[in-house]
């Protein structure tokens, strides 16, 4: 399901930020998302992944949000997850494109 991205998050320019103790949101910039669809793929295959805790993909700015336990992924693991998809390739997010 897509969610709304605030204008916040599509203004953050860090890669990562600690949420509080037990959460690090990772932003990533994705190649290759065409449409809705392309985003509900992606979202589909990483959300039930361990570790993630939300996920949520822009694919108008090619942005995903993703939420995650750190104690139990990282955000290269992420990152690879996303790749694996066939979507790319992924990059940190720096800057708002």
């Amino acid at each position: 399901m897509l969610h709304p991205i605030s204008r916040h998050e599509r203004d953050t320019v860090d890669d990562c930020t600690a949420n509080d103790a037990a959460t690090v949101r990772a932003i990533f910039h994705i190649d290759g998302l065409t449409c809705a669809s392309d985003a509900l793929q992606v979202e589909r295959r990483i959300q039930n992944d361990r570790g993630v805790i939300a996920v949520r993909v822009n694919p108008i700015v090619d942005y995903v949000y993703v939420t995650i336990d750190p104690r139990l992924t990282t955000p290269e693991a992420v990152r690879a997850r996303i790749e694996a998809t066939g979507y790319g390739p992924v990059t940190p997010a720096r800057a708002r494109p």
